[in-house]
């Protein structure tokens, strides 16, 4: 879908040769209603000319898409299915708008872009290893949250998978009976609770 027609962009003789043999902008409308006008389309035309059905729709969070055909072939006919990657990038996005935003979470050895990558790429892992299963996923990032926040002046590993195949480095090493040494200091509890009351807790609600 466009607004714009590269054929009749092109010069006076090219344009009136091809004029019958080519459509030009196939949307009139906003920008931001060209992505739910679109995937109508999609779908009306594929039950239309093919008789066929979608029964899922990826989507990111934003998506208007999925509200304009989720009732397409009856109610709530379609599925929802929502973009890990983009999941990820959101858990990033509101750690970021909440160092910005509030005083005192910044800084060295507090909220960092290394400790929000670290943290955004862990949570994509606990979603990823635990589809279809919400409980678990819900307890994995709760674990992954509590790991990367420790450090070698508060251990907080309790909730981290046991035995030698946990990715817990810490739990790890306990089920091998060597000790575990932390090198980087453990995140300040003020910073821990600030992230646990504006953020962890909507990323958990939304898995």
């Amino acid at each position: 879908m466009s607004h714009y027609c590269r054929t009749c962009k092109t010069n006076d003789n090219v344009r009136y040769k091809n004029k019958e043999d080519h459509e030009c902008s196939n949307y009139v409308g906003s920008s931001g209603n060209m992505e739910p006008v679109g995937v109508y389309r999609m779908f009306e035309r594929s039950k239309r000319l093919r008789k066929l059905q979608y029964s899922q729709y990826y989507r990111d969070g934003d998506s208007k898409g999925f509200e304009e055909v989720k009732n397409m072939y009856g109610n709530n006919s379609v599925e929802k299915l929502e973009c890990i990657g983009h999941v990820q990038k959101r858990v990033g996005s509101r750690l970021r708008k909440l160092n910005k935003n509030e005083k005192g979470l910044g800084g060295k050895r507090k909220l960092t872009d290394k400790f929000i990558d670290k943290l955004q790429n862990y949570y994509g892992i606990a979603i990823r290893s635990n589809v279809g299963n919400l409980v678990e996923m819900q307890s994995a990032v709760i674990a992954t949250f509590f790991h990367c926040c420790s450090g070698k002046n508060k251990e907080m590993h309790r909730q981290c998978p046991t035995g030698p195949n946990s990715w817990c480095k810490f739990q790890k090493a306990k089920f091998a009976g060597i000790k575990f040494v932390d090198k980087s200091p453990a995140l300040p509890n003020s910073v821990v609770n600030s992230i646990k009351k504006h953020t962890w807790i909507f990323v958990i609600r939304n898995c």
